[in-house]
């Protein structure tokens, strides 16, 4: 896929949108909010000290959370501009909010080169994901800048004004961690070396039922695991207990081939009978979950088997957990598939946050090939080989 990038452009003294992915954690800190993880900080800063030698005011665009439309005061963006600051070693200054004359005004009285950050994109109504965007958002925040840069591939799968909008009104390009996560992903799908295995888990199937009947099509492995295998064990008619399960996704969970043999689903599991530290655990066969029992990981003998997969393969991609991970009983599943991805030695590459979570809690970044910034974009991406933020730049 070729998409135009900004890199030969002349941007001294022009106002350059550059799209992020801003959306981090924060904890409250002796009465204030910090940002707790700033990986996805780190990650644009390089983007924006580009641009800034380059002599551009760069102008962050991003959202914080779901505040629904409104401004919301634990969600705004400050915590970010103040971490971003010390990551660049230079002042990124806030603005009130993220359209309006004032906004322009400060915009344009701002020195060149200089950063900005502007106010959380979904204070306003007109960020929401839907399948029309909002074409006067759009135009709206468009007209704080000169030229659209598209540096957030992990909100890219969003329909929504600032991503799909935005490049409607303005000369618009792919930033260099867009690309990076394209060609990814892209080579994985058209050229992977093979056995070719997928780890897919996670707590709902809806989200992921197409990039799993997707990738059933290329892989010789696929791996499910986590509460979505419980929808697909329902819809084989096995008894699950208690256990999270997507009733209205049985009937298409029964589309799949469950006879093929690429598919691989828990025949064991760790069950409890509530989540709680102190629940005690049972290790069950599949088919032999108590009616007062929920599955809250995959057991030891899927475990085994998924291993044996894995150890075979020379690409591997992986998405989301085995297991409730959250209580440490529970994380035995994704620690170990972590593990086993990671000293598979094939081309490795994982995605989505729980699962980056488990990487680095176990400290085996440096042994997965890549790490994909997207969750939901990834499984789309993996999924239609694009994504509307993509397909926008193509068309611009």
């Amino acid at each position: 896929m070729r998409l135009r990038t900004a890199d030969d452009i002349d941007v001294r003294g022009k106002r350059v949108i550059l799209r992020a992915t801003l959306d981090v954690h924060y904890i409250e800190q002796d009465g204030k909010r910090v940002v707790k993880d700033d990986a996805r900080l780190q990650e644009i800063v390089p983007s924006v000290r580009s641009l800034v030698s380059r002599g551009a005011k760069v102008i962050l665009l991003s959202w914080l959370q779901r505040p629904e439309g409104m401004p919301v005061e634990t969600m705004n963006m400050q915590p970010v501009a103040e971490r971003l600051s010390q990551l660049l070693g230079q002042n990124v200054l806030m603005l009130p909010d993220c359209f309006g004359m004032e906004v322009r005004k400060m915009i344009d009285e701002a020195p060149a080169p200089s950063v900005m950050l502007l106010e959380n994109v979904r204070f306003h109504l007109g960020e929401k994901d839907t399948k029309v965007f909002d074409i006067e958002y759009a135009r709206e925040l468009a007209k704080n800048g000169d030229i659209f840069i598209n540096d957030a591939f992990g909100q890219s799968h969003r329909n929504v004004a600032s991503i799909t909008g935005i490049p409607r009104f303005l000369p618009s390009y792919a930033g260099s961690l867009l690309i990076k996560e394209v060609k990814a992903l892209e080579s994985v799908l058209t050229k992977p070396a093979r056995p070719f295995s997928a780890v897919i888990g996670g707590a709902k199937i809806s989200p992921k039922i197409g990039v799993i009947q997707s990738l059933l099509q290329k892989v010789d492995s696929l791996l499910l695991g986590g509460a979505l295998a419980n929808t697909i064990l329902r819809a084989q008619g096995v008894q699950i207990g208690t256990s999270l399960v997507e009733e209205g996704m049985v009937e298409v969970a029964k589309s799949l081939k469950l006879t093929d043999n690429r598919l691989h689903i828990p025949i064991d599991v760790v069950t409890a009978k509530d989540l709680s530290p102190a629940a005690a655990t049972r290790t069950s066969a599949v088919g032999k979950v108590f009616e007062d029992e929920k599955i809250l990981d995959i057991g030891p003998d899927t475990i085994k088997l998924f291993e044996k997969v894995l150890a075979t393969a020379q690409t591997v991609i992986w998405n989301g957990p085995m297991g409730y991970f959250e209580l440490p009983q529970f994380t035995k599943g994704t620690d170990d598939i972590a593990r086993a991805v990671a000293g598979s030695g094939a081309h490795t590459v994982a995605g989505g946050g729980e699962t980056i979570d488990a990487i680095r809690r176990l400290g085996l970044e440096k042994k997965i090939s890549f790490i994909s910034m997207g969750g939901g974009a990834m499984l789309d991406f993996l999924e239609a080989g694009t994504l509307p933020g993509i397909e926008v730049l193509r068309e611009s």
